[in-house]
């Protein structure tokens, strides 16, 4: 099983110093339409121009406001997570819907990038997401454990796909369930450790970026982002190829 829970999209555009200003309208235009909350940050002057000015958090997802960039942060609702197609879709739309009320997409738009965490859990449980790492960094890298355990594991590299640049990142996830000590009183402190969670699920991980930074091509937001997700869900679709990873997938 395959699964998309997270989609982030990125998009940059020239710097407006008095974004405050100017963002504040998106941000309430998209809130009308989405609902949730909009949060203006108080942040430091030296910050720099990509950190969040304005947060729009709603049910579906998070869209931050910096001064040179767009950063919206989709979480796929659970009944359509293990359906990537599904899940592509939904964050298509939820960006594209956006994508009206963001002013500074026309003008001075840069690039736009998209990143996809597509997990991939295991079906057997309780199995720690550093043994299920082991016989990907048995196959992909060329260095020998000598039978000894793996303690971690990330791997990273990436290709140059005519405008597109595509990086995969492969580690393991892990999900972890916390019981609450019985006879705690609500509204009090606790330590929670992680030795005292229940594995609920693990899996690899495999993180798929893909973006057109460098491009002279640029053809305006809509236009790039559509041909960025087409590329997703065909990268997707062949990660256990791409990645040299099929039998373990």
């Amino acid at each position: 099983m395959t699964k998309i829970e997270k989609i982030q999209a990125v998009a940059e555009f020239e710097l407006d110093e008095d974004l405050v200003l100017s963002a504040g309208s998106e941000a309430k235009r998209v809130q009308e339409k989405y609902g949730g909350k909009v949060q203006v940050l108080n942040v430091p002057q030296a910050a720099p121009p990509e950190a969040p000015r304005i947060i729009v958090r709603t049910e579906n997802f998070l869209l931050n406001i910096g001064l040179v960039r767009y950063d919206i942060v989709i979480n796929v609702p659970t009944h359509i997570s293990s359906h990537p197609s599904k899940s592509l879709s939904f964050a298509y739309n939820i960006v594209e819907g956006i994508a009206d009320f963001l002013d500074h997409l026309k003008k001075g738009y840069q690039w736009t990038g998209v990143i996809t965490n597509v997990q991939f859990p295991s079906k057997e449980r309780h199995i720690p997401s550093i043994k299920l790492a082991e016989p990907v960094f048995d196959k992909l890298v060329n260095v020998s454990r000598k039978q000894r355990d793996l303690s971690a594991f990330q791997l990273q590299y990436g290709f140059q796909e005519g405008q597109f640049y595509i990086t995969f990142t492969i580690s393991g996830y892990e999900s972890l369930q916390f019981k609450i000590p019985p006879g705690v009183k609500p509204g009090s402190h606790i330590r929670l450790e992680k030795e005292d969670a229940d594995l609920s699920e693990s899996g690899l991980l495999i993180v798929v970026d893909v973006n057109n930074k460098p491009s002279p091509d640029k053809r305006g937001f809509v236009a790039d982002f559509s041909a960025i997700m087409e590329e997703i869900s065909s990268t997707v679709e062949q990660i256990p190829d791409t990645t040299n990873l099929r039998g373990i997938l």
